[in-house]
């Protein structure tokens, strides 16, 4: 079970050690905003701070050893015991040579499937030089699809949230904690509680999750709206979800989608990457005026700037869940419900 605590950002929450000071001058203003209005009322069970990393990604050093990078540095420690992942994840991994430059990644299904893939070494990037087109070729090399290997397993793995079967590519986002697509989609659809022939926008959405539940309540009369910038999970998604013709998940830049929108919805859900959602999104999604906001989010200081941003814009913090989801590190993950003031 994945536990919850009572916290306000900056505190200790069950297995979360350091807490991350905030980036810019600017957070701790509303980091401190956010402990003022932070209420959690479900408490947890405890959860082992062992045995519960389902995805692990490894790098290759230049003599085809796996291994982690050093905190802050290039350099790749190849010892490999850590307590984190699931029985069974990383067997076998130091016992072989791997391409120098790979990456690996390693999940375990639901299923109990170890896929193992081998990523390429990135693209050697063009020469350096001072223009305009060759910083943006510069880019562009470092943004390129890499080609895979699958070394073990099919490469696409299984996994189950509420009773529903996705199937989705090794290489891309699940939540590493085995319980946290489950858990954190239950409150998603307590903190929803749409009515059906609703609509609602599920930003960031992945392969569907949230929207898979989203649907539920709605039912096929209303509308379930997702985005998401990475093709695969929106065909994944597409795929597990195309018995619920309330969804319809689209591939695109969040900022772009909204804007493009002509019916406000009644709910929102976005579960942004590490960075947050910023004044860029926030400020269109806001302006659609929806009853409720559902904000997930797995950096502290990124939480707090994004909270100050939806009090700027009129809504409130109604509650506050921290849910320890990466034991025995100093990460937590934050689900806020925000109401209209």
């Amino acid at each position: 079970m994945l536990p919850v605590r009572e916290t306000g950002l900056g505190s200790r929450a069950g297995g979360a050690g350091r807490s991350r000071g905030p980036a810019t001058g600017s957070e701790p203003d509303a980091e401190h905003r956010l402990r003022e209005d932070a209420t959690v009322v479900v408490p947890g069970a405890e959860a082992p701070e062992v045995g519960w990393r389902t995805r692990v990604r490894l790098v290759v050093d230049a003599e085809g050893r796996a291994g982690v990078h050093r905190y802050r540095s290039s350099d790749v420690i190849t010892d490999l015991r850590c307590p984190q992942p699931v029985s069974g994840a990383m067997d076998g991994i130091a016992d072989r040579a791997w391409t120098p430059g790979a990456e690996l990644v390693i999940a375990v299904d639901a299923d109990g499937l170890r896929h193992i893939v081998e990523v390429a070494p990135p693209a050697a990037p063009p020469r350096r030089g001072g223009d305009r087109r060759a910083t943006a070729a510069r880019r562009a090399a470092a943004h390129a699809r890499r080609a895979e290997r699958v070394v073990s397993g099919s490469g696409r793995a299984v996994q189950y949230v509420a009773g529903r079967r996705w199937e989705v590519s090794a290489t891309g986002f699940w939540q590493p904690h085995r319980d946290a697509a489950q858990r954190y989609s239950d409150v998603v659809a307590e903190w929803a509680d749409l009515a059906p022939g609703a609509t609602a926008w599920d930003l960031y959405c992945g392969a569907g999750v949230f929207a898979a539940r989203l649907a539920e309540q709605t039912g096929p009369g209303g509308s379930v709206l997702g985005v998401e910038s990475a093709r695969s999970a929106v065909a994944d998604g597409a795929a597990a979800l195309r018995d619920l013709p309330a969804v319809d998940l689209r591939s695109d830049r969040v900022e772009r989608w909204i804007a493009a929108q002509d019916r406000a919805p009644e709910v929102v859900v976005l579960d942004p990457p590490r960075a947050g959602a910023g004044k860029q999104v926030i400020t269109p999604l806001t302006a659609a005026a929806p009853a409720r906001i559902v904000h997930i989010g797995c950096d502290p200081a990124a939480f707090a700037r994004d909270v100050g941003l939806y009090r700027e814009a009129g809504y409130r913090v109604r509650e506050l869940r921290a849910f320890d989801a990466f034991p025995a590190t100093h990460h937590v993950e934050c689900l806020a419900l925000f109401e209209r003031a």
